[in-house]
């Protein structure tokens, strides 16, 4: 899917991801972790004519529309834009814990069994915003659960996830994503004489042969992410 959505992704990896891989997307704020996310869905979808669905946790619908148009991204209707906040005033069932968080596994399986074979793909903004919907460390165990019902909807799911510039992936949020997840893609930026510069690395991804090094970015107005080439440091 990356090497056919992402232009110039075909420079990091031999081949397209297995599916129904989960890949997190990682980064500092303002790294383009949901430009990303959104570029890979949307061309993926229109390609293949296949449909995706993108869960947002934190921002509204129309801020999440209005970010994208400001770089020149218009939603295609291949990929269905869910807005979680908007959801649960209707469905009244906010404060009440794991009920919310069952609401986005929920919303994800019901939308496949509408979609059928078409449903290829998943993008949910943020694993951040995600476990605030769960109560307790106890229930924060649940991880494993929701990772392997994301498998079972045979679609691959990016999950973006924010974190510090003084953190690394090792202690991301519980620490135990790195090892549930298939794959690991950082986005960021780093200063070269003077100049601050974007990349993007993947440091993982299971069942395929990548390069680990980093690889600069440019946000294309109307195309979104593409990958310029190894990043000279």
């Amino acid at each position: 899917m990356l090497r056919n959505s992402i232009p110039g992704f075909e420079q990091i990896m031999e081949k397209e991801e297995p599916k129904s891989s989960i890949i997190l997307v990682i980064g500092t704020p303002g790294s383009f972790k949901s430009t990303f996310m959104f570029t890979a869905l949307s061309t993926h979808t229109q390609k293949t004519q296949t449909k995706g669905i993108y869960i947002t946790l934190e921002q509204s619908k129309e801020r999440h529309l209005m970010n994208l148009q400001n770089i020149g991204f218009e939603k295609p209707s291949s990929v269905d834009v869910i807005d979680y906040n908007y959801t649960r005033k209707l469905a009244s069932i906010k404060g009440q814990g794991n009920l919310e968080f069952e609401w986005v596994i929920d919303s994800m399986s019901k939308y496949h069994q509408q979609i059928g074979s078409r449903f290829s793909c998943v993008g949910i903004d943020s694993l951040n915003a995600l476990y605030t919907l769960i109560d307790t460390v106890k229930d924060r165990s649940e991880l494993y659960f929701f990772f392997e019902k994301l498998r079972s909807l045979e679609a691959t799911t990016f999950i973006a996830a924010e974190i510090v510039k003084e953190k690394t992936i090792e202690n991301l949020l519980l620490g135990s994503e790195q090892f549930l997840c298939d794959g690991i893609i950082e986005l960021g930026t780093v200063e070269i004489e003077n100049k601050v510069k974007r990349y993007i690395q993947v440091k993982k991804m299971r069942g395929v042969k990548h390069k680990m090094d980093k690889f600069s970015i440019d946000i294309r107005p109307g195309e979104g992410v593409a990958v310029l080439g190894e990043l000279i440091i």
